[in-house]
């Protein structure tokens, strides 16, 4: 999962949108802000792809959801779409 905020106004982040679109991923339009994404890279690697398109101002999290750890209130898609990659 992937979760950030853009803080350059102004700033053209349509690369930044077009390397998260390479994974597999799906979204809530009610989570502007938050990608989950299906790769078989570590959360490191996806850093490190994604990081040349950030801001110094911008910030970023990445991290991995595990079976059985993870809750919360989304639309039933996208946990179907969660819990058929983990």
């Amino acid at each position: 999962m992937v979760m950030y905020q853009l803080n350059r106004p102004g700033k053209d982040y349509t690369n930044l949108y077009g390397a998260l679109r390479q994974y597999d991923y799906i979204r809530d339009n009610s989570l502007n802000s938050v990608w989950f994404i299906s790769t078989m890279w570590t959360a490191a690697q996806v850093y490190d792809h994604l990081r040349h398109y950030l801001d110094i101002t911008d910030r970023i999290v990445i991290t991995q959801l595990r079976t059985g750890e993870h809750q919360g209130w989304a639309n039933r898609d996208i946990w179907t779409w969660v819990n058929s990659r983990i």
